[in-house]
Formats: structure tokens, C-alpha cells, sequence
């Protein structure tokens, strides 16, 4: 009589773990365009968040003497250069605040040219134009690197035909690659203080340098948040200086 329940729970146990195969799958492809109506009672819902959004995302923030266009085929742009610029002085300023680093600390900033999704134009702009051009709540971060770190971030600049920096400049070659910090050689002695994304932090964009750093400090601080600080406050937004930033020689 065992020997029977034994057979049968085995039974039992095979039919819970049989393979299924799918013979036969439907799908039907509905094309969205303006020919379809939209509900009424959904738009009549929709309609008082979409007007007060619209509200916010309209306000002026200040004006841009100059069209920033998104260039990600160029080893850098005036686009590049002013976002580096602004999450490096959003990091420093924060790190300066929490007594985390004094003045005179080796620090730069990097970011990615994939992450800025649209060019600004010349004249107003506005907190919408800013949502669009960092859609993303990438939070600035500080990364401590040692010289390896730092070597490998230099090779991934050259192969990768640059990406936008902030208060640094590289001199890049197939065989040797130089970073300036104040017009001062770095001499690959001591750690770097890196402000960056955390989604670049993380290996987004494949810069693996960043994993294990020696310290990871995160600032709370959007991208995004920190553009518009930077908009509002200045209200006059120009080219950013120092261009040249990344230099190939042979």
C-alpha cells in the first residue's frame, strides 16, 4: 500500500513540473494617431493637472545669450561645458559646506553627453526647457578615486572621443593622456575628488573606473535642480569660458 502512495506522489509531482509549450500566440497592432477620440471623462480629469503643470513648466527663469545645441558627435559644446560646470560648482559648494574638502583639493567634475537630451535656445528659457534638456532625477555625487581610477577615466575619454568636464583640462593620445586642474599638472600622486551622476557612479555609459571608489558622497542635489538654481540666480546665462577643454594630440 506505501509502495502505491509513493508511486502516485511521484506521479503527482511529475505532473506539477511539466513542460508547457506555447503553440499559438495573438497580437493585435493598434496604431495611435489623431484619428482616435479621446474619453471625455479622462480629459475632463486630465485637464486641471495638465493646465496647472503647463503653468509651472511655462515660468521664465532667466534668458541664454547664446544657442547651447546638444552635440554628441563633438568631443565637447558650449551645452557640455555649462552643465559640467554647474554640477561641478554644485558639488564643490556642497563639499566645502560639509567641511568634507578644503580649497585647495584636487576636484573636476565629469558627465555624460548621451544624458543631455536636448539643446537650449538662445532667449528666454524656461523650467520646461530645463525638464527636457535633464528629464532624469540623476542625483549629483562625489567620488574619491586613486591614480589608477583616474588613469583608466583618461583611456575612457580618448576612446570614447571625450565627454563634457568641468574646471579640468586633458590632453588625450593613444599613448599618453594628460589632466590639468588649475593649469597644473596632475602628477597621478594622490586621490581625485570626481563630481558626477549616480547613474554614471553606478557604470552607466560603461565607466566602470568608478566602481569601488575610495569614498562615494552623495549630495541629495539634482542635475536638474541644480540647472535651475543656476538659471534663476544668474538670470543672464553666457558661453561658458575655458573652451578646449579636451584636447587629442599625437
Amino acid at each position: 500500500m506505501r509502495y502505491y502512495l509513493y508511486i502516485t506522489i511521484f506521479l503527482l509531482c511529475l505532473s506539477c513540473h511539466s513542460k508547457k509549450n506555447l503553440y499559438e500566440q495573438k497580437a493585435n497592432l493598434i496604431v495611435l494617431n489623431d484619428s482616435i477620440i479621446g474619453d471625455e471623462k479622462i480629459e475632463g480629469l486630465i485637464q486641471p493637472y495638465r493646465i496647472a503643470l503647463d503653468k509651472e513648466m511655462d515660468v521664465v527663469l532667466g534668458t541664454l545669450d547664446t544657442t547651447f545645441e546638444q552635440k554628441r558627435s563633438a568631443a565637447e559644446s558650449m551645452l557640455g561645458n555649462w552643465v559640467a560646470d554647474v554640477v561641478f560648482e554644485s558639488g564643490y559648494t556642497y563639499l566645502l559646506n560639509q567641511n568634507i574638502l578644503q580649497n585647495e583639493a584636487v576636484c573636476f567634475s565629469l558627465i555624460n553627453k548621451g544624458g543631455l537630451r536636448s539643446s537650449l535656445n538662445k532667449g528666454p528659457i524656461t523650467k520646461g526647457e530645463i525638464y527636457e534638456l535633464m528629464p532624469f532625477d540623476n542625483e549629483i555625487v562625489v567620488l574619491k578615486l586613486d591614480n589608477i581610477q583616474i588613469r583608466a577615466l583618461l583611456k575612457y575619454l580618448f576612446n570614447y572621443q571625450g565627454q563634457p568636464i568641468g574646471n579640468a583640462n586633458c590632453q588625450l593620445s593613444s599613448n599618453q593622456n594628460k589632466l590639468f586642474i588649475h593649469s597644473r599638472p596632475y602628477l597621478f600622486d594622490q586621490p581625485i575628488y570626481v563630481i558626477t551622476s549616480d547613474y554614471l557612479a553606478k557604470g552607466g555609459d560603461k565607466m566602470y573606473f568608478f566602481d569601488a571608489p575610495i569614498t562615494y558622497i552623495q549630495t541629495g542635489i539634482l542635475i536638474r535642480d541644480a540647472l535651475i538654481q543656476e538659471v534663476k540666480t544668474k538670470k543672464s546665462i553666457h558661453a561658458p569660458l575655458n573652451f578646449g577643454r579636451i584636447q587629442f594630440v599625437k
